[in-house]
């Protein structure tokens, strides 16, 4: 799925890991790289 983070622009979820109350996904953004994210903590919004 393609995501938008307010400080990281545009990506792609490449992976997906559900842990204890959260949900941890690892974001390919087109323009930072690879970054590790919390679902709770992370504004992102599927643009896709």
């Amino acid at each position: 799925s393609k995501v938008k983070h307010s400080a990281f622009g545009e990506g792609t979820i490449v992976s997906k890991e559900d842990i204890t109350n959260d949900v941890k996904v690892t974001v390919a953004f087109d323009s930072k790289g690879l970054k590790t994210l919390m679902l709770s903590l992370a504004p992102l919004e599927v643009i896709d």
